[in-house]
């Protein structure tokens, strides 16, 4: 893995995604100080040449883990992307202001909702991020194919307007 991380250290892109699902819906589901005395030490070590290479991490991982964001921030990260179970508000009061955040958007309303709790959704996300200078919202399952297409169309609509800064 460390020739992997070190290949993209030497290539010419200016992001690297790094996709980890190291929790689940709930949050972590080994004691979170194995994850403090194994996960982290070792991702801060695979990370390591992309930070001196000064590539920009975006890390993504699905799932609530949000108790874990700062270990993952200390490990060079310098964006997150992440499900509706990770916790927008403290996403955006800890690293809105130093981090990339992606995210958050929950598909269940634009697909059984109606036009109202797809705007209801929108507003929930952007009335946090909004202030963020690098939030972008995002529909976690990237808008599956059985989201109605008035649905997908009116979330778009929303969006940009209410997207604006």
């Amino acid at each position: 893995i460390g020739r992997y991380y070190q290949a993209l250290a030497e290539c010419d892109a200016e992001l690297v995604w790094v996709h980890d699902d190291m929790v689940w819906t709930e949050g972590a589901f080994l004691h979170p100080s194995w994850y403090r005395e194994y996960l982290f030490p070792n991702m801060k070590k695979l990370f390591a040449p992309l930070v001196e290479a000064g590539k920009k991490i975006m890390f993504v991982c699905d799932g609530d883990y949000t108790e874990f964001a700062k270990d993952v921030a200390d490990c060079g990260v310098t964006g997150f992307w992440f499900e509706r179970f990770t916790d927008l508000n403290y996403m955006c009061e800890t690293f809105g202001k130093t981090h990339a955040l992606i995210g958050n958007g929950d598909c269940r309303p634009l697909t059984f909702g109606t036009k109202a709790d797809v705007r209801a959704e929108v507003e929930r996300c952007m009335s946090v991020g909004r202030n963020c200078p690098g939030y972008f919202m995002c529909i976690n399952g990237h808008m599956p194919p059985n989201i109605p297409v008035e649905n997908a169309l009116y979330y778009y609509e929303v969006y940009n307007e209410l997207s604006k800064r």
